[in-house]
């Protein structure tokens, strides 16, 4: 046969043009008289091997290799006999035309064909053969993709991820629209600028090289579907709204948090010393991402016991997301209860401090945390929101909730080590999405998981049992105390205050510095109200009010005093 090489290649080109092809046999793998075998690399990496049967084979001409012209027709006719040779059918004479193309910074004139089929997977190209050699010298893709593709990259601790992508074109954008919601995942890059949400971070392959994007992009895929899987949420706000996450967030800046406003999530780099990006810890995105889901539900104030509250739920859901994924639950794998695992941020420090995690809710006093209410690092200082600027409140990390959320997580560990991490996760999202409110505090907390445990598994049931167990040894609750709740909220305003009336006994309790509680009752003008007051903390204080709203009498401290109008 002339012209061997030639006659593959384009063979190759027409086979392709019509679907004809089989898969390999293993045993073929030379070129012979029965067939063509040719090799094609797809974009995978990986190798697909097809060959061409020809019952009939024929020789060709050969002429096409000694031809310089640039008339296509001789082009044609060397496509009408391997038209021949294969018995293709409907091929359009259109099918080549001539072209003229820079490669390597030298014109070459070339037969330009146009190559479409059907499998293994669809493809189109322009495949460009020099008219003087014979060679293929160049191939464009002509196929325009615009969906969802599934593509993979290594995290920032060093673990291989899998991706939802979206393929536009010739780019792939970290935006996954394979969730039943009507937003998208979408993870985008400030380019260590401090701007949100920063650009939408593009590939020109299905390989991100990014371990930031990869981390951040990956575990908010997981964050969705842990939610969605277990309680039926779907997304953060619970009608499928876009999970946004922006990467590499400012200069050295280590830390990572839920933007209310935006709705987003934001991640630094770490200070490139003590902490990596803030996103490689899987525990702390899902403790951003917990973080919206409050803000969306109980909207817990951001200060003192609530705020306290609010980051614990964050530590706490943030480990079982972490956990739930790290033992592959959502595809039938055992979610294990492990004491190494209740720790936030080990991945993010590197271990060139005494530091070796943010906190830790097994042992909360490794960090400087109190563990009980009675212990010595309890944060005393109280934010008051009247009288403290917020940006004073920092200063006193807004009454403590960075420090005193270690009360309720080792209640929460306790909890977990009891009753194993799944019955925890649905104790506590009950919780948060039912009995809580924006001004629980922790012995609120406590009653409102207690409800949600009755809830699911009965008031006399072991969940209970371990609940009660485990804030009584977190000195929470005393060992005797039975659920309490706040029973007249919301009257945390004037407008909203609960109205009482004389000869009526109100039973109530406000255990939180954080908690004002308003009650309005009617004298008539020639009554006298009288106001007593008895074994008081020393935190909790008395207004007396007008109808005007103007501040008549007071007592502060927990004084014991009449106060007469």
């Amino acid at each position: 046969m002339k012209n061997k090489k030639l006659f593959s290649t384009l063979v190759l080109a027409s086979f392709l043009a019509t679907g004809f092809i089989q898969p390999l046999s293993a045993k073929a793998n030379t070129i012979n008289v029965n067939g063509i075998l040719e090799s094609i690399k797809k974009s995978s990496g990986k190798e697909f091997k097809m060959a061409v049967q020809n019952k009939n084979q024929k020789s060709l001409s050969g002429k096409l290799s000694k031809r310089k012209t640039s008339n296509s027709s001789e082009a044609i006719k060397f496509l009408d006999e391997v038209k021949d040779v294969l018995s293709l059918k409907d091929v359009n004479n259109n099918f080549v035309t001539n072209k003229v193309i820079d490669k390597n910074n030298k014109l070459l004139s070339t037969y330009q064909f146009n190559v479409h089929y059907q499998a293994p997977d669809i493809g189109s190209y322009y495949v460009y053969v020099d008219m003087n050699t014979g060679k293929i010298v160049n191939t464009e893709s002509r196929l325009k993709f615009d969906g969802a593709v599934t593509g993979s990259g290594t995290a920032e601790n060093g673990t291989e991820r899998t991706l939802n992508l979206y393929q536009s074109g010739n780019s792939y954008e970290a935006k996954d629209i394979t969730k039943d919601m009507p937003g998208q995942i979408s993870t985008y890059t400030a380019n260590n600028k401090q701007e949100q949400p920063g650009k939408l971070f593009t590939s020109s392959t299905k390989t991100i090289s990014d371990p930031a994007v990869v981390s951040a992009h990956s575990y908010a895929g997981v964050v969705y579907d842990f939610y969605k899987k277990l309680f039926n949420r779907n997304s953060i706000d619970g009608n499928g709204m876009s999970l946004i996450s922006t990467v590499h967030y400012a200069k050295n800046y280590a830390n990572a948090f839920w933007d209310p406003e935006t709705n987003q999530m934001v991640y630094g780099d770490g200070d490139g010393k003590y902490y990596r990006p803030l996103c490689t810890d899987f525990d702390v995105v899902g403790h951003e991402m917990t973080h919206g889901v409050t803000d969306k539900t109980a909207k817990l104030t951001y200060a003192n016991q609530s705020g306290a509250l609010n980051e614990s739920m964050s530590d706490v859901m943030g480990v079982l997301i972490q956990t739930w994924d790290k033992y592959n639950v959502q595809n039938g794998g055992t979610w294990e209860f492990n004491d190494s695992d209740w720790v936030i941020g080990d991945e993010i420090c590197t271990g060139k401090s005494n530091e070796k995690a943010f906190r830790s809710l097994k042992d909360p006093t490794l960090y400087d945390q109190p563990d009980s209410m009675t212990s010595p690092n309890y944060y005393t200082k109280y934010w008051d929101q009247s009288k403290v600027s917020t940006e004073d409140a920092e200063k006193i990390d807004y009454g403590g909730v960075h420090t005193n959320s270690g009360i309720p997580n080792k209640a929460a560990y306790l909890v977990a080590k009891s009753i194993g991490c799944e019955k925890t996760a649905k104790i506590y999202y009950r919780a948060l999405t039912t009995y809580f409110n924006a001004n629980t505090n922790f012995a609120g907390a406590y009653s409102g998981l207690v409800q949600a445990a009755t809830d699911l598994y009965g008031a006399n049931s072991n969940e209970v049992k371990a609940l009660t167990s485990a804030f009584t040894s977190v000195d929470i609750i005393s060992g005797s105390q039975q659920p309490t709740t706040d029973t007249y909220e919301p009257n945390d305003s004037i407008k909203n205050a609960y109205k009482i009336k004389s000869g009526e006994t109100y039973k109530s309790y406000i255990s939180s510095s954080s908690d004002v509680d308003y009650y309005k009752i009617y004298v008539p003008c020639s009554k006298t109200l009288n106001i007593t007051l008895s074994n008081l903390p020393k935190d909790y204080d008395l207004y007396l009010y007008n109808a005007n709203g103007s501040k008549l009498k007071s007592s502060t401290k927990g004084s014991t005093s009449k106060l007469l109008t």
